[in-house]
């Protein structure tokens, strides 16, 4: 009977914790991360600009999960240019230009699909040229829906995806600064 009492005064105390929590834990997220890149604008914008060159320093690849698969719209264009991809590990997804400005950085949106939860990001990528260096911030932001459950995996998001853009901003600050200009 004890043994039942304290399961039962556990049970109430983790359900109050959610709830609670889910209330205080805002329904937007951001997740922001920068790095100073030793090269102008004009060398970092062309990395960004092409969903295809981001495959080259983006964390999310097949060397993360094997199984996916890239396929692009409008990169002719590049504004309103589309990566779609597939992914067991993943999820399927897209993400589309929104805005581009060669001096300023690319904005885009964020579709990601992972059978029973469905996301929708806005995220941007932006220049701070400092003399001969730039400052490159990339931002991710989101909502939850007003969902308790997609609140607390928000702090789990933040977590993961920190690590994930200071990972690809790493990688690019060593294509640019190892490179002078992308593969056509």
């Amino acid at each position: 009977m004890r043994i039942l009492k304290l399961l039962l005064t556990t049970l109430v105390i983790l359900s109050a914790v959610f709830l609670i929590g889910g209330l205080i834990i805002p329904d937007q997220w951001m997740v922001s991360r920068s790095i100073t890149i030793h090269a102008r604008v004009d060398k970092i914008y062309p990395y960004v600009s092409n969903f295809k060159e981001w495959e080259k320093w983006a964390p999310w690849n097949t060397s993360k999960d094997p199984t996916l698969k890239y396929t692009y719209e409008d990169t002719d264009t590049n504004h309103n240019a589309k990566q779609s991809w597939t992914s067991k590990k993943m999820g399927n997804g897209w993400m589309q230009f929104t805005t581009m400005n060669p001096q300023r950085g690319v904005s885009y949106e964020l579709f990601i699909d992972m059978g029973r939860s469905q996301s929708i990001l806005l995220g941007n990528i932006a220049f701070s040229p400092l003399n001969d260096e730039t400052q490159v911030t990339w931002t991710d932001q989101g909502q939850s829906d007003n969902s308790y459950v997609k609140r607390w995996m928000s702090l789990m998001i933040k977590l993961m995806l920190g690590k994930d853009m200071e990972s690809g901003l790493s990688e690019l600050k060593k294509l640019v600064e190892n490179k002078s200009t992308p593969d056509s």
